[in-house]
């Protein structure tokens, strides 16, 4: 991934803390910071492959825990994106499923 141009569909704090890392000291871990910003780019539509790129990219301040687990980084890495990615999909069917509702009180 080449930067802020990748990151354009994610929100500006996501795009921060993925370039960045948690500046701000939002998150109580560097690893709830990494669940935000595989969730961020989930939501935002990022395809598994991408996650993987920016998480992984040393250009970016949020690959620093990853880089530093050394061999353990690609282990740590899959449980973060993969509990990120299941989080995005249970969100994305919750929002479907009370929009459906919504629906179904309207025409009923």
């Amino acid at each position: 991934m080449s930067g802020d141009a990748d990151l354009s569909r994610v929100s500006e704090r996501t795009r921060e803390l993925i370039l960045f890392g948690d500046k701000e000291g939002r998150y109580t871990s560097r690893s709830e910071a990494d669940f935000a910003a595989c969730l961020g780019m989930f939501v935002a539509g990022f395809e598994e492959a991408e996650v993987w790129a920016a998480m992984t990219d040393p250009t970016h301040g949020i690959s620093e825990k990853f880089l530093e687990k050394g061999r353990g980084g690609e282990r740590y890495l899959s449980l973060t994106i993969g509990k990120a990615a299941a989080k995005a999909t249970a969100s994305r069917l919750r929002v479907g499923r009370s929009k459906a509702r919504r629906v179904r009180r309207r025409v009923a």
